[in-house]
Formats: structure tokens, C-alpha cells, sequence
């Protein structure tokens, strides 16, 4: 899911802030009028549930030590499908968990590195868009053994931001993925038209705690976060270049010409830049980022 799709949240957290404000002046003039230490007890009481219940829906800014033990979707790997099945081959893919990769050997690769695998990949795919247009058991095969590859590649943590509600965690808006734009160069600016775009890289809710207790924080590496309103805020600090480790993944429904492309063409305030990613492969999930520093 792209940032383009993270609007969406928007409309959500104003309805929210409006709703808090009615309440909270509802309750003032009404315990104004009647007064009264139980009137305010009450208001009290009352105000504190609402403002609790509002921040359990707050934009998140940080990865999580994040608990799954009574999340719906723990054991629907498939997530919410909709019956097509090419979507339930997707998101079985992004709902695999992590895997321990010591003493493991797989390819460690560059930005460019990367980008020059997945383009084989598509090759031998023959050149399919996306994959209701697999035709052949040969296709489907090479399909299955590319994602089944576990990869590491470097580059600069340029952006992050959390996913919104998505099929492949049951359309949970707070059990989201977190979303990793990683590039070639390092920047002193956010992305923006005529920048290259970058690869997309994603912390699903399964890998997340794994993530989370290794001692990896966006705040620490990435140089900029994405807010609601898709405004890159600075971190206070450069882009950290980190090596990324996870699955390869197939990205299918983002791999139009709105999605894929070398350089950023235009820009829309309301939702984000286009073309936003270099290729619809990815790494989903990743489960390990480590920290290779500023220079």
C-alpha cells in the first residue's frame, strides 16, 4: 500500500478532533450551569474515557513492542482476500513471520544491486504487469521461488511512515505496516519532483516486536517521517545509510505507470508525489534493519 493510500486517514482524525471538541464543551457549559462536585466527577470521568478512546486511534510515529497474542488476524496470514485470488497469494506472502538469520548466507546486496535481481525477475516473469496474467505453471513456479528469497540490501533511509488499514492485516488501522523508502544517495531534502524515487521496503505487524527489540527506531535512522497530512517532517538528523533484511515480494498492485518509475514527474498536495517506487518488488516483510551510520 502506498502513501498515496495513507490519505485516507485524514478525513478519520478530523472527525475525531471534532467530536472531542463538541464533547469536551458540551460537558464544561453543562457542568457550568448545574454545578455541583458529582456533576464534575462525572464530566471528569467521562471526558478522560472519550480522550482515552480517542488516543488508542493516534498516528503513530515509532515502531512498537507490539503484542499480537489477541490480534483477530494473528492466524489469517491471508488477510481480508475478498475472495480474489490473487490477492490472497499477495498477502500471504506479506504475512509471513520472521525467520533467524544467523549463520545464514544469502545475497547481500546494494541499491543497484537490487534493482538489477528484481529486473531479471520480471524478465523471466515475461514481462507480466501483474499476476492475474500468470498463463503458465513455469510462471507461477518462478513467481513462487523469486518471493521465497530472503535478501538483504544497503542504501539511505530517507523516509518512513506507517501504513493505513490494510487487506493483508484484516483492514486493521492500528496494526499496519510500517513503510521504508530507501535510496541510492543520500539527501538533505525529502523527495520531491525530479528526485529519484526509491525502493519500498516494509515492517509488517508479524516482524514488527522482532524489529522493535533489536534496538532499531526510525526516529534514530530515518531522515525525515511522513505525517498524516503526507508532509515530510525532519528528524533533526541526516538519513542513516542501513542494511535491510527480509523476504522478497511481488508488489503486483502497485505497478503502474503511477507507481513505477525512475524519477518523482509530479506531485499532488492531497496525495503525495508520482511515480513513488523504483519497482513493484520490495522487501515485505523485513525483519531485521540494521544501523551502518551517516557516512
Amino acid at each position: 500500500m502506498n502513501n498515496i493510500e495513507s490519505i485516507r486517514r485524514k478525513p478519520e482524525q478530523e472527525s475525531r478532533n471534532l467530536a472531542r471538541n463538541l464533547f469536551l464543551r458540551f460537558f464544561v457549559i453543562k457542568v457550568d450551569k448545574n454545578g455541583g462536585g458529582f456533576g464534575r466527577l462525572t464530566a471528569f470521568w467521562c471526558i478522560a474515557f472519550f480522550a482515552f478512546s480517542i488516543g488508542a486511534y493516534a498516528y503513530d510515529m515509532e515502531l512498537r513492542d507490539l503484542d499480537l497474542s489477541d490480534w483477530a488476524c494473528l492466524d489469517r496470514p491471508g488477510g481480508d482476500d475478498g475472495g480474489k485470488k490473487d490477492r490472497l497469494e499477495r498477502n500471504q506472502m506479506k504475512g509471513r513471520r520472521p525467520i533467524d538469520t544467523t549463520g545464514m548466507q544469502f545475497p547481500a546486496l546494494d541499491w543497484k544491486g537490487f534493482l538489477q535481481l528484481v529486473r531479471g525477475y520480471d524478465q523471466q516473469l515475461g514481462g507480466l504487469a501483474t499476476r492475474t496474467e500468470i498463463t503458465t505453471k513455469a510462471q507461477q513456479q518462478n513467481l513462487l521461488k523469486f518471493q521465497d528469497r530472503t535478501v538483504s540490501i544497503t542504501g539511505w533511509l530517507l523516509v518512513a511512515y506507517p501504513g493505513p488499514g490494510e487487506s493483508c492485516n484484516c483492514n486493521d488501522k492500528t496494526i499496519h505496516d510500517w513503510h521504508l523508502e530507501v535510496f541510492e544517495n543520500k539527501s538533505d531534502h525529502p523527495p520531491d519532483i525530479g528526485d529519484p524515487t526509491g525502493i519500498i521496503c516494509e515492517v509488517s505487524p508479524r516482524t514488527e516486536q522482532t524489529i522493535y527489540t533489536s534496538g532499531a527506531r526510525i526516529k534514530n535512522l530515518a531522515g525525515y517521517v511522513r505525517l498524516e497530512n503526507l508532509k515530510d517532517k525532519s528528524t533533526g538528523h541526516p538519513a542513516h545509510k542501513v542494511r535491510v533484511t527480509g523476504y522478497i515480494l511481488w508488489d503486483d498492485e502497485h505497478n503502474g505507470t503511477n507507481d513505477v518509475g525512475e524519477t518523482i514527474a509530479w506531485r499532488d498536495n492531497a496525495n503525495g508525489y508520482y511515480p513513488w517506487r523504483q519497482t513493484a518488488w520490495e522487501i515485505h516483510p523485513v525483519f531485521a534493519i540494521e544501523d551502518l551510520g551517516t557516512e
